[in-house]
């Protein structure tokens, strides 16, 4: 990666176990996560953990979302993915990203690359504060991520909702088809002539 690129936060675990997890928060306002954590699922040393902001999306690489808040890449060392047994990040945004960006706080997804592909992780609104939206996601394994969200209405004004709501379609008359009897043979029906 181009330095010039990304903003660092890096952590060393000396000696995480099964029963250990391993977390760290993040106070850097250039990264927009707050915290990562994860659990191993054999005894290692010495694993490191690199959190980089992207100022860009990965060359290459298709965007992930309609909106992208950051590109963020989590590299580790002496951590391969299949010794995860869990693990988790606490993405943040700026409230003023939202205003910005016509976006709701509560349609921000996170995604993570892998397979070739974007893909979207289960992501949970957890708090607010006057500056950020924090959200909780459990992720596989740790690479390229996007904090995203989808263009639209922000806020929806309680009268449109209510209007909204009214609008019921109208209701279809059905009438009834009318049953003749049977004729009988010889009588003449004078419906017809009425």
């Amino acid at each position: 990666l181009d330095a010039a690129n990304v903003t660092l936060d890096a952590i060393v675990f000396e000696q995480p176990n099964t029963a250990t997890q391993c977390a760290f928060y993040i106070d850097n306002v250039n990264i927009g996560f707050s915290g990562v954590s994860f659990k191993v699922n054999q005894d290692l040393s010495n694993i490191e953990v690199t959190v980089s902001s992207l100022k860009n999306k990965p060359t290459g690489y298709a965007d992930a979302a309609d909106k992208v808040y950051q590109y963020i890449d989590i590299s580790t060392k002496n951590l391969a993915e299949g010794n995860i047994d869990s693990a988790a990040v606490k993405p943040k945004v700026p409230k003023t990203w939202f205003a910005d960006n016509n976006i709701a706080e509560d349609s921000v997804v996170l995604y993570r690359y892998s397979g070739a592909k974007w893909n979207k992780l289960t992501t949970t609104k957890s708090s607010s504060d006057a500056d950020y939206a924090y959200y909780d996601s459990e992720t596989p394994g740790f690479s390229y991520f996007a904090i995203g969200g989808a263009a639209g209405p922000a806020e929806v004004k309680e009268e449109e909702e209510a209007a909204e709501e009214e609008v019921t379609p109208p209701e279809e008359k059905v009438t009834p088809p009318v049953v003749m009897p049977p004729k009988e043979k010889g009588k003449v029906s004078m419906l017809g002539w009425i």
